[in-house]
């Protein structure tokens, strides 16, 4: 069958969501450091077994592991930072969201944090225009810097193996023979990558910056926006054709596989576990991919920033909506933030109730 061309086998890394390491939220025991080694003739030591003992009952205790649940269930959404200004009497407070553009229907990933500060946001970034005009802006674009000249098409840009993969794709995706021939690689990436994944029920109109776009219009919030139509699709068109192909190729590569990794990585992300995005996605990019990723996330972080810095040094109250991979690790916007003077850091809003009741020890002597 045709389907059997279109890949050489699932997507490595993004399977690894499914299992080992860490989730975003780790339980930690605070130490205090007490100087000398006994309390009123009891051992300090003694003192800490006996606080295992207590957490090791309070594990094994169902209605404490159902609120332990419960306060993770409120608390685990997708990640938000708190970004304010040195002086935090004078500058004001900014959110930035990290959204992912396209999810099904059915995922819950709304939680009240976010409300929180969407309620409380006078003004919301996004990333670029969302209106009719912009649309339109982006249809231009399109027609202007998506196709190849007469004479020039894209089965000619590929070696053999992967004209075979194109043609299977093109069919698969229910499209007509031929017609992605005249598409620029970036363009016929998109294409390709958005059927398979609108076929397994994942659309844009789904996505949270969509869905936060019209939350903050219908609430009447000032929206800007942190570039324009052509900056925001230019990143793709001024590559190097090179580039490109191998965006191409890769999109190739992980097309068969490409629904049921991106519902992986739906789920880590609506868990908040920025760290395994980060690992898995961001990192192999920045590894073996610097120009691609310089041009599509740190070269636009970079921009980003210089927008968002006077606005918080300058009193402003906000909420930025921006796609998760803009937010982590070498070259994020959040690190763009953090070389300007401002402070970052990750937001937990609703921590549910304590589980474990503390009492006063008299440490006297």
């Amino acid at each position: 069958m045709a389907r059997g061309l279109v890949s050489r086998g699932p997507l490595k890394g993004i399977g690894a969501l499914q299992n080992g390491g860490g989730g975003i939220h780790t339980y930690m025991m605070k130490k205090y450091l007490i100087k000398g080694v006994c309390v009123k003739g009891a051992c300090l030591g003694a003192l800490a077994l006996a606080c295992v003992m207590g957490v090791a009952a309070c594990r094994d205790n169902p209605d404490v592991t159902a609120k332990v649940d419960a306060a993770r269930a409120r608390n685990d959404g997708p990640p938000i930072w708190k970004v304010t200004a040195p002086d935090i009497d004078a500058g004001g407070q900014l959110y930035v969201y990290g959204a992912l553009h396209i999810l099904p229907q059915d995922l819950d990933w709304k939680k009240p944090d976010l409300e929180g500060v969407l309620t409380g946001a006078g003004t919301v970034f996004f990333e670029a225009p969302r209106d009719e005009n912009a649309l339109l802006r982006a249809d231009v674009i399109r027609a202007r810097d998506g196709f190849y000249s007469a004479g020039v098409t894209l089965p000619d840009k590929l070696d053999g193996y992967n004209r075979a993969r194109l043609f299977a794709a093109v069919i698969n995706a229910g499209l007509k023979d031929g017609a992605l021939d005249s598409y620029q690689p970036w363009l016929a990436a998109d294409v390709l990558a958005l059927s398979a994944l609108e076929a397994a029920g994942l659309t844009g109109g789904n996505g949270a910056d969509a869905v936060i776009f019209a939350q903050a219009s219908a609430q009447g919030k000032y929206i800007r926006y942190l570039e324009t139509m052509d900056e925001h699709l230019g990143a793709s068109v001024i590559l190097p054709e090179r580039l490109q192909i191998q965006e191409l190729v890769k999109t190739l590569d992980d097309l068969d596989s490409l629904a049921e990794h991106t519902h992986l990585l739906n789920t880590a992300w609506a868990s908040g576990n920025a760290r395994y995005i980060d690992e898995v996605l961001l990192e192999p990019l920045r590894a073996k991919a610097p120009e691609y990723y310089e041009a599509l996330f740190a070269r636009r972080n970079a921009a980003w920033s210089t927008l968002l810095t006077p606005f918080v040094t300058d009193g402003g109250n906000g909420l930025a909506v921006v796609g998760i991979g803009h937010l982590l690790g070498e070259g994020s916007l959040i690190e763009q933030l953090e070389l300007s003077g401002l402070t970052v850091e990750r937001y937990y809003a609703h921590r549910g109730e304590n589980v474990i009741k503390t009492i006063d020890l008299d440490m006297g002597r």
